[in-house]
């Protein structure tokens, strides 16, 4: 009997412990742009369905949803100081994505010395992952 609840609460600590967890999220200066990675144990992709780009105070200049009934597995994302098309540079399956700006424009622009906010959401986080940067 103490050992099945001994298993038991080991299971629940697993289950508990992984959904708790959020997307990993790393972002890196590197001339002028931000790289932004959602891969795991460096190397591996990660399935993300939710990538939003804001500013400090909460407005949204950017943000990738992923298309219905697609997973796709991105590595990292690229922008830069300046203006940034909506659809940016990814390695990874990006084309499973719909991008947007705010007032849905075909671009967007970063500028220097702004706070900015990059958050990551996918399916089997229970939490969003937020990592902030400044050019």
């Amino acid at each position: 009997m103490i050992r099945r609840s001994w298993l038991v609460l080991a299971l629940l600590l697993v289950v508990v412990t992984s959904t708790a967890c959020a997307p990993p999220l790393k972002v890196s200066i590197r001339d002028n742009c931000a790289i932004i990675s959602v891969q795991r144990m460096g190397e591996y992709y990660s399935v993300i369905t939710e990538l939003t780009l804001s500013t400090e105070s909460g407005t949204v200049l950017w943000s990738a949803r992923a298309l219905p009934n697609t997973k796709p597995k991105l590595h990292f994302v690229k922008l830069c100081l300046g203006t940034n098309q909506a659809e940016p540079e990814v390695w990874g399956e990006g084309k499973d994505f719909h991008y947007s700006t705010a007032g849905e424009a075909s671009s967007f622009s970063l500028e220097r010395g702004v706070k900015y906010v990059i958050r990551a959401r996918g399916p089997g986080f229970a939490r969003t992952a937020s990592q902030t940067f400044v050019f």
